[in-house]
């Protein structure tokens, strides 16, 4: 009998465990503040949010980093980067940048006003990628967790908020920091980064 309750208690432990990794997979967005506005988070039904230190924002990271080397390989290191910014009023742009066996490929921009409409955009090919100022700069997913890990995860948390997202497979989505008395257009990193592979299927948004 003690050995049947044993094993009903295993069982039943190890479905604990499966549910809570499943938990884990859905998207999550951290923050070094819990002051991230009750109508944002009520307006992010499929996100969860967290105060966390920087220390363990680095280490979800590094988590995070080793996910994206996994699928970086399975898929031949081949992909597109979508990078958006949209102002509280309505206008904003996009960049998409292809990458190909590692290296960028092209780069697209497409800028647009409060009401949708495409008001300027350009494509950049090989030899000329980059020329233009406008948009994103074109670089690699690896670029891009470097550059959150150095630049955007290290600024000064007693003067700005920092937010580190990600997507429910895990890759990064967004690393940010905005200073804490700014609330609109504030935020410098890397806002809505989406991830698609080359033959289409989007992985992070």
């Amino acid at each position: 009998m003690i050995t049947v309750r044993i094993a009903i208690a295993t069982v039943f432990c190890l479905l604990c465990l499966a549910a809570a990794a499943g938990a884990g997979e859905q998207a999550r967005q951290w923050h070094t503040t819990d002051k991230v506005g009750d109508d944002w988070k009520n307006g992010s039904s499929t996100k969860i949010f967290d105060n966390r230190t920087v220390a363990e924002m680095q280490a979800a990271l590094k988590e995070s980093r080793k996910a994206w080397e996994r699928e970086k390989a399975a898929h031949g290191n081949s992909y597109s980067l979508t990078r958006s910014f949209q102002s509280w009023v309505g206008f904003g742009h996009r960049t998409t940048v292809e990458i190909k066996n590692g290296a960028v490929a092209k780069r697209h921009f497409e800028e647009y006003d409060r009401d949708g409409k495409i008001t300027s955009t350009f494509t950049e090919g090989p030899g000329e990628i980059g020329a233009d100022q406008n948009g994103a700069a074109p670089e690699t997913m690896d670029q891009l967790y470097e550059a959150c890990a150095t630049s955007y995860l290290t600024q000064n948390t007693e003067i700005n908020v920092l937010s580190l997202e990600f997507a429910e497979q895990g890759i990064l989505s967004s690393c940010t920091y905005r200073p804490r008395n700014c609330a609109d257009d504030c935020s410098e990193g890397l806002e809505s980064v989406v991830l698609a592979w080359e033959e289409g299927e989007e992985v992070a948004k």
